[in-house]
Order: C-alpha cells, then sequence, then structure tokens
C-alpha cells in the first residue's frame, strides 16, 4: 500500500536514532533544537507526506472500511509524526526569536512575540501540550484495540510528563515576561533550555 510504503519512508527523515527515542527526547535542549536546525527542510516534507497519508483512506471509503484496524494504525503513526515535525518547528522557531529577544533586550516588540509561547491564547506551547493530549488519547485507542490494558498506564504517564513540560515551560516564559517589563532583562537562553546562539543570523529567519 502506497501508504505503508510513505510512513516507512517517513523514520528516516528525523535524523539517527529511532522516531520513538526522538519523541519522548525533551524539546528543551540543545541536541533537539540543532536536530530540528539541521532537518529543518526535510521535517517540512515529512509533515507533508503524513499528510497525504492521513488524508488517502478518505479517498478510498470502501478499502477503508475493509481494513479498518490497518487504517486506524497508520491514521495514528501519521498524527504522531506529524505532531513531532511539529514540536521541531515550534522549538526552532521558539528558540530564535527568545535569542532575537535576548540579544536586544532594548527592542520590545522583539520580547512581545514571546507572548506567542505563554498566555491563555495563541500560546505555541500550550497548543503543543493539548496536541499531545490528543496524539495521547489516539494511542490509548491503538493500544486498546490490539492489546489488553497490561502496561498502557505507563506508557499515557510518559505522555503526561511530556505534557507537564510543555505547560511548565510556558509557566515559565510567562513569569520572565513579567519580570522583563519590570527589569528589562531575560533568563539567558541557555538557562531557558533554549540551546546555544543560532549560527545564521536570526533577523535573516522567517518570523
Amino acid at each position: 500500500m502506497k501508504a505503508e510504503r510513505a510512513l516507512g519512508s517517513v523514520s528516516s527523515s528525523v535524523g539517527p536514532g529511532t522516531t520513538d527515542e526522538i519523541f519522548w527526547r525533551d524539546p528543551f535542549t540543545t541536541q533537539f533544537q540543532n536536530q530540528a536546525r539541521s532537518l529543518a527542510e526535510r521535517i517540512r516534507k515529512m509533515r507533508l507526506t503524513v499528510e497525504d497519508v492521513h488524508e488517502s483512506p478518505l479517498k478510498n471509503e470502501s478499502g477503508a472500511r475493509r481494513n479498518a484496524s490497518a487504517v486506524a494504525a497508520m491514521k495514528f503513526a501519521a498524527q504522531r509524526f506529524d505532531h513531532l515535525g511539529r514540536r521541531m518547528e515550534v522549538m526552532q522557531r521558539f528558540s530564535d526569536q527568545y535569542w532575537d529577544a535576548y540579544l536586544n533586550l532594548g527592542d520590545r516588540a522583539k520580547a512581545r512575540k514571546l507572548r506567542y509561547y505563554t498566555g491563555a491564547i495563541y500560546n505555541n506551547l500550550r497548543e503543543m501540550a493539548e496536541e499531545l493530549s490528543i496524539v495521547k488519547e489516539g494511542y490509548r485507542k491503538q493500544w486498546l484495540a490490539e492489546n489488553r490494558p497490561y502496561w498502557l498506564e505507563s506508557i499515557l504517564a510518559r505522555y503526561d510528563q511530556m505534557i507537564s513540560i510543555w505547560l511548565t515551560k510556558s509557566r515559565q516564559m510567562d513569569e520572565a515576561l513579567r519580570k522583563y517589563e519590570a527589569t528589562s532583562t531575560l533568563p539567558t537562553p541557555e538557562e531557558f533550555g533554549l540551546g546555544t546562539r543560532p549560527v545564521a543570523p536570526v533577523q535573516n529567519r522567517s518570523q
């Protein structure tokens, strides 16, 4: 099946390491962010590929009904890959924009861009947590369709831990911006878990 072949090719898009290992890697590390930057174009193509995989069963409803379990598994795998790709894109953008603000502390317009990573609306970090909650529920359904509940809770706990990382970082960003308003200073990007300074000039990157 074309969709299965496409999913099989996706794993190589995210570089060394298994996709499962990379999926559980803390995104607030230099290793993760360097990988996201170096693979930016491949990640973009990967997300387009998995989008096609997710939509392909809809184009052949009768085939989808005959292979319902296989289609469900493929759609979940595509959803998980897409979330990983978006995670890499969000972290690259967050790191770039934070560094830009940190290197230009007197420019409040640059600091204001960091509000996209805090607050109740248009919060990229909270959106990552919400997306991951959806992936978690998809995993639960997929597991129970194929297995007994044993070990399920221990795996779901890993999802909860990752969700907590995103929400905690969003709260930390909110606190950092409150302090910035009073002191015009920000924690160092390394202290905030946003890696080393990007090699390419930040102002040349798309915002």
